[in-house]
């Protein structure tokens, strides 16, 4: 398999070794590491062939030397010693492609990360810029009620506080920074909260809207 190390103190295996004869790396090399796992030396000597206009039968297998070749034999059918055959070579290629690639996304997720966390924290800030505006989003509704069997007609004035925007944009940043900080998306028991104003300061301001409207409202008939 491949290691980060290997390349400090000897060459990755992919690359010609000690052991490899011009002919035998160049085979490898060029017509079995460059296939998709799962590799098969007949189709690395069928690939060869073919790049000669050599047309040969699917079935037909590798000779000799190139069996040798892949298992790290010499020709006399006999191992060489500390020398590595083609499939574990390819085996420890992958692994280093494989390497680079989880290097690579993992330098993508920390970029995703940190957008998510900048988005989050651009969120929290206009929520909060809602919620100390909180009187501007009161919603007013009249309601204009006639009077029969000789009761007064009268004027109903429904005054609420729209904070829906708020809470869901609030919400939205809360996610998205537990999402980029790895923790969970709901707070758990005990776990501070930030709150950006008080209940007393909710109702002063709703009362002082209130009272706004207090001369406004009909007065029943006599």
């Amino acid at each position: 398999m491949y290691n980060e190390n290997m390349g400090k103190k000897k060459k990755p295996l992919w690359e010609r070794q000690a052991w490899d004869t011009q002919a035998s790396f160049n085979h490898f090399h060029r017509y079995y590491l460059s296939q998709e796992p799962p590799r098969s030396v007949g189709k690395a000597f069928r690939n060869m062939r073919a790049d000669k206009g050599i047309k040969e039968d699917k079935q037909k297998g590798a000779p000799g030397s190139w069996r040798n070749w892949s298992q790290a034999k010499n020709r006399k059918d006999k191992k060489i010693k500390n020398a590595i055959g083609w499939s574990e070579r390819a085996m420890a290629y992958d692994d280093f492609l494989a390497s680079q690639d989880v290097d690579e996304w993992v330098e993508r997720r920390n970029e995703i990360r940190q957008q998510d966390y900048k988005m989050g924290e651009n969120l929290r800030e206009l929520a909060s810029a809602i919620l100390e505006h909180g009187p501007d989003f009161i919603i007013e509704r009249e309601k204009f009620v006639k009077g029969n069997k000789g009761k007064p007609d009268q004027l109903i004035i429904t005054i609420a506080l729209d904070v829906n925007a708020a809470v869901k944009t609030a919400d939205l940043a809360s996610k998205l920074q537990r999402l980029a900080a790895e923790m969970e998306t709901e707070r758990t028991k005990g776990e501070h909260e930030h709150v950006i104003l008080t209940g007393d300061e909710w109702r002063d301001s709703i009362k002082e809207r209130r009272d706004k409207f207090k001369d406004t409202r009909v007065k029943p008939k006599r």
